[in-house]
């Protein structure tokens, strides 16, 4: 099983426990979305309250606004490692195909399991595709679309993709499950035979 932790503590940057560059750049992108300066907030407070406000009470308000939304980077370097949903937390079989199994064991044999960073699951897939001679765009996302759509397509069920991707919404599975003519008779066909 693969699991996927509650909380990750990124400790796979240059130094001893010191955080990727991944990590790192997503905090300050998530600072640097999130925080704002009390004049942005200002047509989006007037525009809440729906008439005109005393500039100064105008001006406090979104001083304020700002105060409460704002965002450390450490505390965004906090939020790096927790995942979306409850239902992120997880953990992913891989015995259900023997030579999934037998590439994924091979993996950490020869690479020892791997730093846990984004970054790093990046270059690992780069180098697999590198090592394959393929000619397309393979990313980690992809492959994850990928799985699920040919999941699907052997009629794994919305509630066993929900579980396993860490999925709340069971339209999210829905949307990689095609219905189509040629599906139905095969399910007619198995299940009614």
């Amino acid at each position: 099983m693969i699991e996927i932790p509650e909380y990750h503590d990124c400790s796979g940057g240059t130094n001893d426990g010191e955080v990727c560059g991944y990590c790192r750049n997503r905090a300050k992108d998530y600072v640097n979305s999130h925080n704002r300066e009390p004049e942005e907030l200002k047509s989006q407070i007037r525009t809440n309250y729906r008439r005109n406000l005393d500039e100064d009470v105008l001006e406090e308000m979104a001083v304020e606004k700002s105060k409460e939304d704002s965002v450390t980077f450490n505390e965004a370097l906090d939020e790096r490692w927790t995942p979306k949903t409850e239902n992120a937390v997880r953990k992913i079989p891989y015995d259900f195909k023997p030579r999934l199994h037998l590439c994924i064991d091979n993996f950490i044999v020869k690479y020892g399991g791997w730093t846990k960073s984004m970054a790093t699951a990046h270059r690992r897939i780069n180098q697999a595709v590198e090592e394959s001679k393929l000619d397309c765009d393979v990313y980690p996302h992809a492959l994850r679309a990928t799985a699920v759509s040919k999941m699907a397509s052997k009629d794994v069920s919305p509630f066993a993709l929900m579980s396993l991707m860490g999925w709340e919404d069971l339209d999210t599975a829905r949307s990689y499950i095609q219905s189509s003519d040629e599906s139905a008779a095969k399910e007619l066909r198995e299940k009614l035979r």
